[in-house]
């Protein structure tokens, strides 16, 4: 019998492998598969187009995959189907087509790859849906994720189902904030009050139009409704920034709770003690 098979690290395996891809920021990245071996591929762009033309014989779309809420794009109805099927496994958290293309040498030989799909999967996780299972904890790995997906969700809209406008980017942002149990922009209201010098009676989609070049315009014009946008994506990236700093959401919140003892009509209730006759 020969001797036990040495444990050590999976990209080991592939030390020799350089990945290519487009990270969530636009960049074009080229490196060692090991250095990037926890890179959040679910969030890159195809590292291929998906080419259709007159005669093809196979079948080239895009599927809504409802894990990553994006779409996936898949080159026949069999990739399709892989596609929903890893989308139904509650197993799988996060699912992108050709996300990256895998470049190394072999026999002197210059080979490479493009997978068809990657897939997360968390065994323990009894739900598909990555946002609901953090629920009861809001790690600061999935912070990183949140980030990741706006940054996306920025660069191409109609991928994940929106239309660019200032209405379906809100409702997306609000639906990620409730997924993560309302924790993904714990503070951001009282964080944007402290920056304007006013509105803590106003929620945040308004304060952010407020803070919008021209100040705040109803209804909408296409222009004003593009700065809107454009001006909610810096506000959360300064935000996540903020958040981000040792004690970032503490800091926060004493930060509006010292505003707010600025202001005339704030004032603490103080109740008359005790009168014993």
């Amino acid at each position: 019998m020969g001797e036990p098979a040495k444990a050590i690290p999976a990209w080991e395996y592939a030390s020799d492998v350089q990945v290519r891809f487009v990270d969530a920021d636009g960049a074009v990245r080229l490196g060692p598969l090991a250095r990037y071996w926890g890179e959040s591929f679910e969030f890159s762009s195809p590292a291929r187009k998906f080419t259709a033309f007159k005669g093809q014989k196979n079948f080239t779309g895009d599927y809504w995959a409802a894990t990553s809420r994006c779409l996936v794009g898949y080159e026949s109805w069999v990739e399709r189907d892989a596609a929903m099927t890893l989308d139904f496994d509650p197993a799988v958290v996060a699912l992108a087509s050709q996300p990256f293309r895998l470049v190394w040498t072999d026999d002197e030989r210059d080979r490479e790859h493009t997978p068809d799909y990657f897939a997360i999967s968390h065994t323990e996780l009894t739900t598909g849906n990555y946002l609901a299972a953090t629920q009861q904890t809001f790690h600061a790995t999935v912070f990183k994720q949140y980030r990741a997906l706006l940054t996306a969700v920025r660069r191409e809209p109609a991928r994940h189902g929106l239309d660019g406008t200032f209405a379906t980017t809100t409702a997306f942002v609000l639906g990620l904030d409730a997924g993560s149990n309302w924790n993904m922009l714990a503070g951001f209201q009282e964080w944007l009050v402290v920056r304007r010098g006013t509105g803590h009676d106003l929620t945040w989609p308004i304060l952010v139009r407020h803070l919008a070049p021209g100040g705040w315009v109803h209804p909408l014009t296409q222009q004003a409704d593009t700065a809107a946008v454009t001006t909610l994506h810096r506000l959360l990236g300064d935000f996540f920034d903020a958040r981000a700093q040792p004690d970032g959401l503490g800091r926060i919140f004493r930060d509006y709770q010292s505003w707010l003892t600025t202001q005339a009509w704030y004032q603490f209730e103080t109740a008359e003690p005790d009168q014993i006759g």
